[in-house]
């Protein structure tokens, strides 16, 4: 092969290379631009609108009752981004949770990466650990393989209401007969390794 063709074709190649990179990052910073729209954040578009309206309703009969603020978001891909930084991202840019308490709580899910992450505000570790999180996730991982992302939502929002009654007591206070889970120590640092496989 030519030497100039061999040249041309490596600067075609870095070319090419660098146009993904570029075209990656582009969409990594339009996902962390994105704004909430309320509780219910389907980025995704997936969910219809009976089902946001139920889920909406879900998160402020808990957030009524226990002090705590949730949002849930969808997004069609993380961009070369991983489930557990973009949830953080969202969680402490978009203030989940009311300031000076950190109790917010957020779900995220990536449709196409078949990826899914939570993150629980030190506020609520005392009542909801990651490890409850991911315990509920992956007992709805069939809900997600099937494509049924509202019902997937509906049990998430079902176990945090269930195990904030037994945690905190119908009043919001932590029930005096029941022993708080203990508060993890250490960084919030994680793997990725959050995902489910769809079924065809």
């Amino acid at each position: 092969m030519p030497r100039l063709l061999r040249r041309c074709l490596s600067a075609a190649a870095l070319l090419l290379a660098f146009s993904l990179v570029l075209a990656a990052a582009t969409g990594l910073r339009q996902l962390e631009q994105l704004k909430p729209t309320g509780y219910v954040n389907d980025f995704a578009g997936v969910l219809r609108p009976g089902q946001k309206a139920q889920l909406t309703s879900a998160i402020e009969q808990v957030q009524n009752t226990y002090g705590i603020q949730i949002a849930l978001v969808t997004v069609k891909s993380l961009q070369g981004d991983s489930a557990f930084d973009l949830a953080y991202h969202y969680a402490h840019h978009w203030g989940v949770g009311h300031k000076g308490k950190d109790n917010g709580l957020l779900i995220l899910l990536a449709i196409k990466d078949h990826k899914y992450d939570t993150q629980v505000g030190y506020g609520l570790e005392p009542y909801i650990t990651d490890a409850d999180a991911g315990r509920w996730m992956r007992s709805l991982i069939p809900q997600l393989r099937s494509g049924q992302y509202g019902a997937f939502f509906a049990g998430m929002l079902q176990d945090i209401n269930q195990t904030l009654a037994a945690r905190m007591g119908s009043t919001g206070h932590p029930a005096t007969n029941a022993s708080a889970p203990p508060r993890r120590r250490g960084g919030r640092a994680r793997p990725d390794g959050c995902g489910y496989h769809r079924r065809a």
